[in-house]
Order: C-alpha cells, then sequence, then structure tokens
C-alpha cells in the first residue's frame, strides 16, 4: 500500500501559504482552522465573509453557514429526556458534513466547553460579529434559561412556533434582537402581533401567516410600528386601511419609516384609485426603475408608482405589483431626496 502523501502546508512562506488556502474549499479551511490558535488566524486574514451565520434551534442546535457558492452546516449530538428541559452540558464534539461529498467530520475540543464557544470561533474566522438565531418547531424541548445565556442579543431572531404558547412568549419577550425580528402570527398571543413587538424600533420586521390562515393587522397595530422596514406577508388589510394609513404618514405618522411591503391575497383587487382616494400624487413613468432591498436581502426593481409627498416635504413611491388574486403593495420613503 502507498504511503499517504503529506504537504507542509503550515511550513509556506506566509504569501505563498495564503494563496494556497484561497484554492481550499470552505469546510477545509473550517478543519484547518480548529489544528491551532496560528491556523486559526490565517483562516481569519483570509476575510471570508459568511452571510449570514445562522444558529438553527429545533430537534437540535445547528449552526449554518451561508457563502456565494456553498453552504454547509454543524451540528451537535444530544439526546431529549421526556418532559425534561435540554441543556447541552460541555459539547466537547462538533459535527459537520462536507456539502460537495455529503462526508461527515467531526472535531473534539477540551477548550470549548460551550456551543457559544464554538459559535465564536466559527463567526471569527467567517467575520460574522453577531449570527442569527433561528427558533423552530420543538426548540421549546430546550432549557429557555440555557438558550438565553449562550444567546441574550442575537442581531436577528427568526420566531416559528416553538410548540409552546409559553415558550413563544419567552423568547419573544427576553431575547431582544437588535436589527431584525421575523415572526409567525402563530407564536403570539391569540395570533395578534403585540405593541411590544410592533414598537422595538428595529431596522426590520418581518411578520408572516401561512397560505389560507391569514390573520389581520389593524391600522392602530401599524400606526405603533417603528421599524424602518414593516414586510407582511399573507396579512388581511383591506385597501381602505391602506388609504387610510398613508393619509396619517402625509400628516406625520410612523417618522422611522423606509419601506413598508404587503404581499398577500386581497379580497378585492388593488387599485391606485382606491388606495390613493381623495390623495394628491404624480404618476411615475412606466420606464423608470427603482432598486428596493425586501427583507430576504434581495434586490428587485420597482417599474412605474405614483409619488406622493408628506407635509414636511418627505417623497414616498406607491407600488402595486402582481396580478389578482396574489398582489403586492409597496411603499418606499425616499428620506434623502
Amino acid at each position: 500500500m502507498a504511503a499517504e502523501v503529506s504537504f507542509p502546508l503550515l511550513k509556506l512562506p506566509i504569501d505563498e501559504l495564503l494563496h494556497a488556502m484561497r484554492l481550499m474549499e470552505i469546510i477545509d479551511l473550517l478543519k484547518l482552522s480548529f489544528l491551532s490558535r496560528r491556523s486559526k488566524n490565517h483562516v481569519t486574514s483570509l476575510n471570508l465573509k459568511a452571510d449570514p451565520i445562522r444558529v438553527h434551534l429545533h430537534r437540535s442546535v445547528d449552526i449554518r453557514c451561508r457563502f456565494n457558492r456553498v453552504s454547509f452546516y454543524c451540528f451537535f449530538k444530544m439526546k431529549h429526556k421526556d418532559d425534561v428541559p435540554t441543556i447541552v452540558k460541555k459539547p466537547g464534539t462538533i459535527y459537520f458534513r462536507d456539502p460537495v461529498t455529503s462526508k461527515l467530520y467531526s472535531w473534539n475540543s477540551t477548550k470549548y466547553s460551550k456551543i457559544r464557544d464554538w459559535l465564536d470561533h466559527i463567526a471569527t474566522i467567517f467575520h460574522e460579529e453577531n449570527p442569527r438565531i433561528d427558533f423552530d418547531a420543538n426548540a421549546s424541548r430546550f432549557d429557555f434559561n440555557w438558550i438565553y445565556e449562550q444567546f441574550k442579543k442575537p442581531s436577528h431572531l427568526y420566531v416559528d412556533h416553538t410548540g409552546s404558547a409559553e415558550y413563544n412568549k419567552k423568547v419573544l419577550k427576553m431575547l431582544k434582537p437588535t436589527e431584525k425580528l421575523v415572526a409567525w402570527f402563530d407564536c403570539f398571543e391569540n395570533q395578534r402581533a403585540p405593541q411590544s413587538i410592533l414598537n422595538q424600533n428595529l431596522d426590520d420586521l418581518v411578520l408572516l401567516c401561512e397560505v389560507g390562515r391569514e390573520k389581520e393587522l389593524f391600522l392602530n397595530d401599524l400606526l405603533c410600528c417603528t421599524s424602518k422596514k414593516l414586510s407582511l406577508r399573507q396579512v388581511v388589510f383591506s385597501q381602505k386601511s391602506i388609504n387610510t394609513f398613508i393619509k396619517l404618514w402625509i400628516l406625520g405618522s410612523n417618522p422611522r419609516l423606509e419601506l413598508f411591503s404587503i404581499k398577500f391575497f386581497p379580497r378585492e383587487m388593488i387599485s391606485y384609485e382606491t388606495i390613493l382616494k381623495r390623495i394628491r400624487f404624480e404618476p411615475v413613468p412606466e420606464d423608470r426603475l427603482r432598486s428596493l432591498e425586501f427583507y430576504s436581502g434581495e434586490m428587485y426593481s420597482m417599474r412605474g408608482g405614483r409619488d406622493i409627498w408628506r407635509l414636511d416635504g418627505t417623497k414616498a413611491t406607491v407600488f402595486i405589483c402582481g396580478h389578482f388574486p396574489r398582489q403586492c403593495f409597496v411603499f418606499s420613503v425616499w428620506h434623502d431626496s
């Protein structure tokens, strides 16, 4: 049997070493970063940026990373006991799967005594200052105090129904995201968004419903919103309420708002004539395109629309897109115009 050929990668001159590392796959760089502090620093110096890094809580705890050309996830093996909240003590082994070959790898470490330690390592080498935290079905199996200790102030928080209404309430009350919240209406008591969620001064607030289980967002709820971006999906909101909201915005409501969108199945076809009734506007030429960034982070080019103005001179554009019965209302404020 031929002997395995080794290559003294870390003994190369620094420029040649970094060049060789830039040719390596992401999963191999992850493995290399675990070897030593020096190798971790070398991987970090490549300035690779994950977008985003997510901690996904469901039946287990996963750390998921996405790059332009590849994604991978790491996980920790654990056992749940019936009726006993799970605390992951001293997770000394992390598992990760090669996204190309599907081969499973594991790495042991005695210096990492918490999942947060592993997360910080991955976040450091891939330059993600504050990873996103996702709560999904079955996340209520985990002891909440343990979760809170690990992930107190996420930048982004995603909350689906965890399997327990009380657990949902704790997550939404205690874990305050600094930038973005995505939440399903099923997580809210009485399935109505509370004011404590609407007035958090977030950069981005996204509220979702399942198709066929649409919930209503009331005008007073919308006026309480202090986020820069508000996205509603499959939410019931009447054309009359849209018209009233725009009139109140003209008078000065929702001063932080930059982008408001509703993607839904309206009960009747949305029209500019109805939502802009008794509001002064100017049609925008259909050949004029404006790029907007929606909650998914993707950029979309919006065509035409109607320009309106607030009393202080701030301009906004109203867009209607899609075809009945699936339409989208978009309200974009141009604070710098």
